[in-house]
């Protein structure tokens, strides 16, 4: 149960690193080697380095992005930690109005050194939202 907590913790220390836009926060948080697809990028993200560039990108383009985890789950199987659910992204695009789709997303963990990273991210937005 310690290992959820922490789990819990780290997620959501994640979640508020990108609501402030806090990319260094947010950079801290994924392992070296982490892959990303869906919604954020068209393309896979591969690696802490592009990891960077998507979100720096993706901020820069908004006013303001809130994202609201939505009945969030986690489960530990030893070093691997995965958090799934549904989520509400509040969106405010530069000269455009807010915007609030909702998706899906799995996010899954590594423990290094005590520490949880993120190492896998997938975000879809449900149909309705296409």
């Amino acid at each position: 149960m310690e290992d959820v907590t922490g789990l819990r913790v780290v997620f959501q220390r994640l979640v508020d690193a990108f609501n402030a836009n806090d990319l260094d926060a947010l950079v801290a948080s994924v392992h070296e080697g982490i892959v990303q697809t869906g919604a954020f990028s068209p393309t896979a993200v591969d690696g802490k380095v592009a990891f960077k560039k998507v979100y720096q990108s993706f901020f820069s383009d908004y006013d303001n992005v809130t994202f609201t985890p939505i009945n969030p789950h986690f489960r530990v199987n030893t070093s691997t930690g995965v958090s799934w659910g549904h989520f509400a992204l509040s969106v405010k695009p530069k000269g455009a109005p807010m915007q609030i789709p909702v998706g899906c997303y799995t996010l899954t963990f590594t423990k290094t050194d005590q520490e949880w990273l993120v190492v896998a991210a997938h975000f879809s937005w449900l149909p309705e939202n296409t």
